[in-house]
């Protein structure tokens, strides 16, 4: 989620409306894939990620609306480790036309890096719905779970069942030069990031000349990690085979929090989706990718 993957307590979503239309995908300072959301009449600018179960907001954007803080907290969990953070109480709020909440959700911290993003949006809005992420025609959008996925998809679209992990995130195999991995699609990671068992897996060991320091990544809990960088070839899924890509490597901890430490594993991010436009469909555990190439 925004190089995060969130388990949030959410309460009383209400059942989206049938309008539909779709919103622009844009890209923020940070990197990351945004939409506009409308909450309390202001229109702002979320990440969208379906690395997070649910839809937070940054305390600066719930400062400035005025939201109420409850008396409760609940758990985040996100790649960088887990933090308890406050509940407060977030109004209606509107995606590509569907109404959703009230709702009580967290406030993160404040972007460490200053970029003014409002929140992020999770796999909750999707849930009752054929959720669209178009990234090469820059379009998301919601459509009844009645329409029809291959139609959305297209005809030259693969289907692929995914598995939940914990918080009920979606989980597919990615192969990296003939070592397959488990790996959340994350769209709101802006790269992807394999942990040391896959890295090893490749042959790849800590102090290799192939590794560039790849800086500290924070998350949404503001804990530093350390990563390192490599290059890597044939990244496989969904039918499509990336030639090569660097990726970050770390033993991020939400790996354990996912179950997913023992065994190689990949925070699938939004460089390697960016070719695709994707169909979620969650009531089903499956998601329909078409590629440009």
């Amino acid at each position: 989620m925004a190089g995060a993957v969130g388990v949030l307590l959410l309460a009383s979503i209400l059942a989206p409306s049938s309008v539909h239309a779709a919103v622009p995908i844009a890209r923020a300072a940070s990197g990351h894939a945004t939409i506009p959301v409308t909450v309390a009449s202001e229109r702002a600018d979320f990440v969208l990620d379906t690395g997070a179960e649910g839809t937070v907001l940054y305390r600066n954007f719930a400062d400035r609306l005025g939201l109420t803080a409850t008396s409760g907290s609940s758990q985040l969990v996100g790649q960088t480790g887990a933090i308890d953070l406050p509940e407060i109480e977030m109004p209606g709020f509107t995606v590509d036309g569907r109404t959703f909440g009230p709702m009580t959700t967290i406030a993160l911290p404040s972007r460490a890096d200053g970029v003014d993003l409002a929140g992020i949006v999770g796999l909750d809005v999707m849930k009752d719905a054929l959720a669209v992420i178009d990234y090469p025609r820059g379009l998301f959008s919601l459509h009844d779970s009645t329409a029809d996925p291959t139609v959305l998809a297209g005809k030259d679209a693969i289907a692929i069942d995914v598995r939940r992990a914990a918080g009920g995130l979606l989980v597919l195999d990615v192969g990296i030069g003939g070592v397959v991995g488990a790996a959340v699609l994350d769209s709101g990671s802006r790269d992807t990031r394999i942990n040391w068992r896959f890295a090893s897996a490749l042959g790849i060991a800590p102090g290799s000349a192939a590794l560039k320091q790849g800086g500290v990544i924070q998350g949404a809990t503001i804990t530093p990690v350390a990563t390192v960088t490599t290059e890597v070839e044939n990244i496989s899924f969904a039918g499509h085979t990336v030639t090569k890509a660097e990726v970050r490597i770390a033993d991020f901890p939400v790996f354990a929090q996912l179950e997913m430490s023992e065994r190689p594993a990949m925070i699938l991010g939004h460089d390697l989706l960016a070719g695709a436009k994707m169909v979620i469909d969650l009531a089903h555990d499956r998601v329909w990718f078409a590629w440009t190439e």
